[in-house]
């Protein structure tokens, strides 16, 4: 039992670290630490993958291998071999994730919120020491060998200038999948606890979060914060403690004017259009979105089809400018890191539905009931927080799911 939970534990720091197998520029395992152990997991509950039911989670996994075949030129052979790699990258995350939640079964709901509670004071505490101390240093030298050259982040100058402020990265190649990873801990931790003073610890974990870290990301936990209040504890208002409702208040009112005052360079950034993060995580995904949909509504261009997309806005920038050189086209499909925009991408307005449906199915079958909570929380997240073939992103639904099952929501 206690090399089970040694596993788990490394698992999640796996899950925070993202460190990756690479073949030069070319991820060839991702997240390869929590891949690794998930295999444990997987044989340790394999006789549950036949014995459980689950038929709707093997109908998510038959249509994302029948969508191998969507989008132009099913059959040729660069375009079958992007998709098939894809698939193999979203199955293994789901069988890997599903096999997480057989683990996490076992504990009991106090244990799970107990674990998720003090994983966040270390990462918080280690964070907060790295900013202050020489720790930096020696995570920099530990860390960015495992990264090829331009994935590990070092622009210090960037954090002063728009943040004021080191921004630690805590075992992480950036400081964005720093503030990611806690915030999803946070909001495990207020998913599982029954602390009677949850909402003010919910806002102010969030709130010093931020002020620690510095990502904006972390942010997006306040909109999640009222889907948890209207959808999942709509008694609230009945039960309303003023006390409680006015110190939540006053927290999450300094986290908006610290926020302001905090990322002002990052607004002027914005409005000028030159933020990378933004275009990134919304302008970039709108546009490759719009121009896929065109020409491909139903079903989209198939699972990790990025070579057609690649064609589909390299001929578009062409239609604009005849002369256009596409030096980095390539990169800037990278960079759509819009989880909830790459469904209907990949799979179209058809596809997507169709996907929902299996999906809400699924969600019911585990024993949860409120699958329009985590639809609409992760919509959101999708614009920050995942990747759709990502191990970090199934993971995290399928814990989600786990502890509404456990509490009868």
């Amino acid at each position: 039992m206690i090399f089970r939970n040694i596993l788990l534990f490394l698992f999640t720091f796996g899950l925070l670290t993202e460190l990756r197998i690479f073949s030069g520029d070319q991820v060839l395992i991702p997240v390869f630490i929590s891949f690794i152990i998930g295999f444990f997991f997987i044989l340790k509950h394999l006789p549950k993958f036949f014995h459980y039911d689950l038929k709707y989670f093997y109908y998510v996994v038959l249509f994302f291998l029948i969508s191998i075949f969507f989008g132009p030129d099913k059959l040729d052979s660069l375009f079958l071999k992007e998709r098939f790699l894809g698939f193999v990258q979203i199955f293994t995350s789901l069988v890997i994730s599903i096999a997480i939640y057989f683990e996490l079964k076992r504990f009991e709901l106090k244990k799970l919120s107990s674990f998720f509670f003090y994983l966040f004071l270390f990462i918080l505490f280690g964070s907060l020491i790295e900013v202050i101390s020489p720790l930096k240093y020696v995570i920099d030298a530990f860390m960015s060998p495992l990264f090829p050259e331009g994935n590990y982040y070092f622009d210090v100058q960037r954090d002063i200038n728009l943040y004021s402020y080191y921004r630690p990265k805590f075992f992480t190649s950036e400081p964005s999948h720093l503030g990611k990873f806690i915030s999803m801990v946070i909001f495990m931790w207020r998913l599982s606890t029954n602390h009677s003073k949850k909402n003010i610890l919910f806002v102010l974990f969030l709130t010093i979060s931020f002020f620690v870290i510095r990502s904006p990301l972390i942010l997006f936990m306040f909109p999640v914060f009222f889907l948890i209040l209207l959808l999942l504890e709509n008694n609230y208002y009945h039960k309303l403690n003023l006390e409680n409702f006015i110190l939540s208040s006053l927290i999450f009112l300094i986290a908006l004017i610290g926020s302001i005052n905090l990322l002002q360079e990052r607004f002027e950034s914005i409005s000028s259009g030159t933020d990378r993060s933004l275009n990134q995580r919304l302008i970039i995904p709108l546009f490759v979105t719009s121009e896929v949909l065109a020409e491909y509504p139903t079903f989209g261009v198939g699972i990790a089809g990025k070579e057609v997309i690649e064609i589909i806005v390299l001929n578009k920038f062409l239609e604009i400018d005849p002369n256009f050189k596409p030096r980095s086209i390539k990169e800037l499909l990278d960079k759509n890191h819009t989880t909830s925009l790459q469904y209907f991408i990949y799979f179209g307005l058809i596809g997507t539905l169709i996907l929902g449906f299996l999906l809400k199915f699924l969600i019911s079958s585990l024993g949860t009931k409120s699958w329009l909570f985590i639809f609409l929380t992760f919509f959101i997240l999708g614009f920050t927080h995942g990747k759709l073939t990502g191990l970090n992103t199934w993971t995290y639904f399928f814990t989600s799911i786990l502890i509404l099952q456990k509490r009868n929501l």
